[in-house]
C-alpha cells in the first residue's frame, strides 16, 4: 500500500513538474524506500537509478545531494546480492562526501560503515577494518572516546580484525 501511494505521488509530481524536475527525484527516492520496505529490490534499484539520473541532471555528477540516492541504490544492490556494484556505488558516495566535508566530516560515518560491511561480506577483512577504523576515528572526534556511538563501531571492527587473522 505504501509503495502504491508513493508511486502515485511520483506520477502526480512528474505530471505537474516535468520528468526532470528535482522534486521528481525526491519522490522517486521515497518510492525506493517504500520498495525496500516491501523487499522489492529490483524496483528499488530501478527507481533509485532514475532518481540518480534526475539528481545528476539537476545538480551535477559530484554534488553532495547525490549521496542519499547513491546509498539507496547501494541498499538495493545489497538486497540483490550485487556486492561488487555496491562497493563501486558506495565508493562514489564516499568520494563525493569527502570532497564536500573533508576527510574527517561526521557525515562520512554511515558511508564508511556501509563500505566496511560490504567488504566484510565479500571476505575482504583488511579494507573492512580500514573503513571501520576510520569511522571510529570520525565518531571519536564527534562524540569523544568513551561514547556509545563509538563503542558500537567496535563490534564490526573486531569482526574484521578477527577475519583478518
Amino acid at each position: 500500500l505504501l509503495a502504491d501511494h508513493e508511486h502515485d505521488l511520483c506520477r502526480v509530481v512528474e505530471e505537474r513538474c516535468g520528468e526532470w524536475h528535482p522534486e521528481v527525484g525526491t519522490a522517486l527516492l521515497r518510492l525506493a524506500a517504500a520498495c525496500a520496505a516491501t523487499g522489492d529490490f529490483d524496483k528499488m534499484k530501478e527507481t533509485a537509478q532514475r532518481a540518480l539520473k534526475i539528481r545528476e541532471h539537476a545538480c551535477g555528477p559530484d554534488h553532495p545531494r547525490l549521496v542519499a540516492v547513491l546509498r539507496s541504490l547501494a541498499r538495493a544492490e545489497d538486497g540483490l546480492g550485487e556486492s561488487e556494484k555496491r562497493l563501486q556505488t558506495l565508493g562514489r558516495a564516499l568520494r563525493i562526501m569527502e570532497a564536500s566535508v573533508g576527510e574527517e566530516g561526521v557525515e562520512l560515518t554511515e558511508v564508511l560503515l556501509d563500505l566496511g560491511r560490504t567488504h566484510l561480506q565479500l571476505g575482504h577483512a583488511a579494507p573492512a577494518a580500514e573503513h571501520f577504523e576510520r569511522a571510529r576515528r570520525v565518531e571519536e572526534l564527534r562524540w569523544g572516546r568513551g561514547h556509545v556511538e563509538v563503542a558500537q563501531i567496535l563490534v564490526p571492527l573486531a569482526e574484521a580484525y578477527g577475519c583478518a587473522g
